[in-house]
């Protein structure tokens, strides 16, 4: 007599951006996802009709509809189907109306540590679901990564835990410590400032997972600043 295999959740990611859902499915494949992305709303409504997900992750703001109205799509196609929308451009009434339409959770970044940590908890597969940390979000939402790393780092181990921590995305920030304005700027150049990125590369809690670049650049700034932070990087 044989176990029965589990069937690996299914998670769907739909962003207009392509770089944004690579990124996402690099950071929860690891977790055993059975992962599919889309960059367009038709496209994913389409999947979605055919084979619903068990969790459906999805901007407000996709090219060819609004995350509402797929939403709403989603509802009528695969009720079972948990939808969690997120946005950089929150607003209270859109976020009534997401959860009126039967969303799971809306989230505005930047976000507070225990907002995230509720919505992980509530979520049935809670044991699949891994977190980014945005350095921009962190400092913008009013934690003090420049002068206390560790004790922010403790904090978040102790209300989400850091085995849920996948990924890092490398931002410098426009705005001042706790603005809740998520504004990146291009790294060294802003209100983080340089020293405080490179003691983030090198913690050793957080050296051996992924970074990614979304300041504000073009090719050849990108290209400047993985070179001046390999040149700062630890071995």
């Amino acid at each position: 007599m044989t176990d029965t295999p589990i069937p690996k959740k299914i998670i769907y990611l739909l962003d207009d951006e392509v770089i944004t859902v690579r990124r996402l499915m690099q950071a929860l494949r690891k977790d055993g996802y059975e992962l599919e992305g889309f960059v367009t709303a038709a496209e994913a409504i389409a999947r979605i009709s055919e084979r619903p997900p068990d969790l459906l992750i999805t901007d407000v703001r996709l090219t060819d509809a609004t995350g509402l109205a797929v939403l709403q799509q989603v509802k009528r196609l695969a009720p079972q189907t948990v939808v969690v929308l997120m946005t950089g451009y929150a607003s209270i009434n859109q976020a009534v109306q997401a959860i009126k339409i039967g969303a799971f959770n809306y989230l505005a970044k930047p976000f507070r540590l225990e907002e995230l940590r509720q919505i992980i908890d509530r979520v049935k597969l809670a044991d699949h679901v891994g977190v980014c940390l945005d350095t921009c979000h962190v400092h913008d939402g009013g934690y003090d990564i420049i002068h206390d790393l560790d004790g922010v780092l403790d904090e978040f181990d102790q209300v989400i835990g850091l085995h849920r921590l996948k990924t890092i995305h490398l931002n410098d920030s426009k705005n001042d410590p706790g603005s809740r304005k998520d504004r990146h700027e291009k790294i060294g150049e802003g209100t983080l400032g340089f020293a405080a990125i490179v003691r983030v590369i090198n913690h050793p809690l957080l050296r051996d997972l992924p970074f990614f670049l979304e300041t504000p650049n073009e090719v050849e700034g990108y290209a400047d600043e993985i070179r001046r932070l390999r040149e700062a990087r630890v071995n």
